[in-house]
């Protein structure tokens, strides 16, 4: 599908509701003939609002359980939905939504990642005598604790039900093959495993967003705290 040629009609249709019924009429008739000749329809057209934004991963085929919290609820809160894309080299999140919200769940969803895996590094260098896989276990506990107090502070987004209905048809069209992701779970339920979910929720307490979240329309939140 052109991208140029959707923009083209959809504007021509706005025109079409123009006061001025010559201009009016001659932008609609000239919309119908584009849509015709391209073979689209009405839903497509709607379906131009609709973005796919890209954030590189780390993780595994299984992203970690709390990875998967901390994305899973920034595309909630800006109305969007969630893929987890499994492609060599590098595996990705794909946010799907209308435009600027999906542009700043996406640029979330990078600036947290990256705070998330250095306050991650931190955490593990202060595990001494443990083995490896104790200090993963320990470490994944940290994260959810983390995750959790960071997606706190991101307000919710309701969408319309026009925008839910168009992110729909989205997905049906490009990915009608989605199937339930499954995460990595490694953490236990201790008293040592609680004591490293604390540490990773007071550790992110001091995460600040200014700007953008709960209005999107604003530009790019900024992220300042809990790691650089």
């Amino acid at each position: 599908m052109d991208k140029k040629i959707l923009a083209r009609i959809k504007k021509l249709l706005a025109l079409s509701t123009s006061p001025n019924a010559n201009e009016a009429a001659s932008a609609l008739r000239r919309a119908q003939e584009l849509m015709e000749e391209h073979g689209i329809s009405h839903d497509q057209v709607g379906m131009i609002n609709v973005t796919e934004e890209e954030a590189p991963t780390s993780s595994g085929d299984k992203p970690p359980q709390y990875e998967c919290n901390l994305v899973g609820q920034i595309a909630k809160a800006f109305g969007c939905r969630l893929i987890y894309a499994i492609v060599y080299p590098r595996n990705s999140w794909r946010i799907i939504g209308v435009e600027h919200r999906a542009q700043v769940a996406h640029y979330l969803t990078i600036v947290l990642l990256r705070k998330l895996r250095n306050a991650r590094a931190e955490y593990l260098k202060t595990l001494y005598r443990c083995k490896r896989q104790t200090k993963v276990r320990r470490a994944d506990e940290y994260c959810l604790g983390w995750c959790w107090k960071a997606v706190q502070k991101i307000m919710e987004y309701t969408g319309s039900a026009e925008e839910e209905a168009m992110i729909e048809r989205y997905m049906q069209q490009h990915h009608p093959d989605t199937t339930k992701l499954t995460a990595t779970n490694r953490v236990s339920d201790t008293d040592r495993s609680k004591g490293d979910l604390h540490k990773g929720i007071r550790e992110a307490s001091d995460l600040q967003l200014h700007g953008g979240v709960g209005g999107a329309e604003q530009g790019r939140p900024q992220v300042i705290g809990a790691g650089v």
